[in-house]
C-alpha cells in the first residue's frame, strides 16, 4: 500500500489510523445497541400513551361538562364576560335547546364532541410529529 501510495505522489497515511478508527467506533455491542433502541421505542410509546391518555381524560371531562350542564369548564377560562370563557359559555347555552329538540339525544351530541376530540387528538399528534424540536432531539440521541 506504502508503494501504491508511494508511486502515486501522495503523501503516506498517518501511523495511528487504525487507533482512531478503533476510537470512533460505538461502545456498545450491535445487541447492546439494539435493546437500547427498543428500550428507547418502548419509552416514547409509553410516554405517547400517557398523553394521549390525559388528553382523553381532559376531552371527556370536557364533553361531560358541556352536556351534563353547569359552566364550570366555562369558569375555569374566565367570568364569562370575554375571550374562550364566553365561546364556551355560549356553546352550552345553545347546546343544551338542541338537544332537546332533537329529542334529547344526548348520545348523538356526545358521540359528536367524541369524533371531534379524537379528531383533535390526531391533530395535535401530527403537529407534534412535525415540528422541528422533535427533529433536534432524534439527532441528539
Amino acid at each position: 500500500m506504502r508503494r501504491v501510495l508511494a508511486s502515486a505522489a501522495a503523501p503516506p497515511p498517518p501511523a495511528d489510523v487504525p487507533e482512531r478508527v478503533v476510537r470512533r467506533l460505538p461502545a456498545l455491542t450491535p445487541a447492546e445497541a439494539a435493546a437500547a433502541a427498543r428500550r428507547r421505542q418502548a419509552a416514547r410509546a409509553a410516554l405517547l400513551g400517557v398523553a394521549l391518555g390525559a388528553m382523553l381524560l381532559v376531552a371527556a371531562g370536557g364533553i361531560y361538562g358541556l352536556a351534563g350542564g353547569g359552566p364550570r369548564l366555562a369558569l375555569l377560562f374566565g367570568d364569562g364576560s370575554n375571550g374562550l370563557s364566553r365561546i364556551l359559555l355560549s356553546v352550552g347555552l345553545v347546546e343544551k335547546p338542541l338537544l332537546r329538540a332533537l329529542g334529547g339525544s344526548a348520545a348523538v351530541a356526545l358521540a359528536f364532541l367524541a369524533v371531534v376530540s379524537v379528531a383533535g387528538g390526531l391533530l395535535c399528534a401530527w403537529l407534534l410529529r412535525r415540528t422541528p424540536a422533535r427533529d433536534d432531539l432524534e439527532m441528539i440521541e
